[in-house]
């Protein structure tokens, strides 16, 4: 008796069969829309919140004034 292990690795490999030539155009489609849309997470160049020192900030302001 086989191992499970080997049969699922056998029903992969007969799924990757018949499924070969459309994975591969899909690769391909993949590829020519990276090409014109490049898939790069957005860089800014905004500050972050600095909630602590502004609030420290405010605070000496207030009691100067």
């Amino acid at each position: 008796m086989k191992g499970i292990g080997k049969k699922v690795s056998e029903v992969v490999k007969k799924e990757e069969q018949k499924f070969d030539g459309e994975l591969k155009n899909i690769d391909i489609l993949i590829k020519d829309i990276e090409k014109l849309y490049p898939l790069e997470k957005p860089s800014y160049t905004f500050p972050l919140v600095d909630t602590i020192g502004k609030t420290y900030y405010n605070t000496l302001n207030r009691s100067m004034a």
